[in-house]
């Protein structure tokens, strides 16, 4: 019986070892995984940030009003020379500002078509070149911001794919830490606690555990299993706490979405999906 209880402690030992040696390993990389990662996330969220405020200081509202002029003097100038469209047409052949919503600029259209038709075009214009050139400007400016935007998204994208399972805080090692702490205390801690064997039986039950833990032998088995048990909770709880704060996964999601930059860009998507819409109908 000895011999059993000996063999099967230093059997669960050894298996105890080897889970330890998985857990600790696992953990370090983990961790230090996650480092990196999180380093990475809050540096795409500044990088979606710097962007995000580029866009403040860029005046789309007076770009959109004095390129729908333009455009507008466009459509007389077209229909003077005999070519008259729908304004949905118009539209889609000309270069109006895709940041108004497409109905009010459709309806700006259309006002300009009635105008001319009563013989009411629009006055001169009281600007010269060196105006068109800024306001072209301004629309570079926002052609810029959108390209960053986009790259941008496709970062966030990426980096989101990473993180938002937090795949470092892994279920695996949390079921490695409790299986190490049952096998610990009932395969070795509790044959151990019987050795040297006395007697010709044994009896394995629950009542024997106080007489055999408040004894010299219960003292010195006690020591090792609470530095064990306290490793042990000490790595589930750094395995539990390798998680990203939702408020960065949340910022994170927020700008893979165009209109994180700018409240135009949104618009502008959902002139895009009426204009296709319209062309699919016609």
């Amino acid at each position: 019986m000895e011999l059993f209880f000996s063999s099967l402690a230093q059997s669960v030992g050894a298996i105890v070892g080897i889970f330890a040696a998985f857990i600790i390993t696992k953990i370090i990389s983990s961790q230090m995984e996650f480092r990196r990662k999180r380093i990475k996330v809050r540096k795409e969220i500044n990088v979606s940030r710097s962007v995000r405020d580029r866009g403040l200081f860029i005046n789309f509202k007076w770009f959109c009003e004095w390129q729908l002029e333009f455009q507008l003097r466009a459509v007389e100038e077209e229909m003077k020379e005999g070519k008259t469209l729908a304004p949905e047409e118009y539209y889609r052949d000309l270069s109006f500002p895709k940041f108004l919503p497409r109905d009010e600029v459709l309806t700006a259209i259309q006002h300009t078509i009635d105008a001319n038709h009563r013989g009411e075009g629009m006055e001169p214009p009281s600007y010269g070149n060196k105006f068109v050139r800024s306001v072209t400007d301004e629309g570079q400016k926002i052609a810029d911001l959108l390209v960053e935007a986009l790259h941008q998204i496709r970062m966030s994208n990426s980096i989101l794919s990473e993180v938002e399972d937090n795949p470092e805080s892994s279920w695996l090692v949390t079921f490695s830490v409790i299986a190490s702490l049952i096998l610990f205390y009932v395969g070795l801690i509790y044959p151990l606690s019987f050795l040297p064997f006395e007697g010709n039986e044994i009896h394995l039950s629950i009542t024997t555990f106080p007489s055999h833990l408040f004894s010299i032998k219960g003292l010195m088995l006690a020591v090792p299993s609470a530095i064990f048990s306290v490793i042990m909770i000490v790595f589930l709880w750094i395995n539990l706490t390798l998680k990203y704060s939702n408020s960065d996964i949340e910022e994170l999601f927020a700008s893979t979405e165009l209109g994180y930059y700018s409240r135009y860009f949104d618009q502008m998507l959902a002139n895009e999906k009426e204009q296709a819409e319209w062309a699919r109908a016609s």
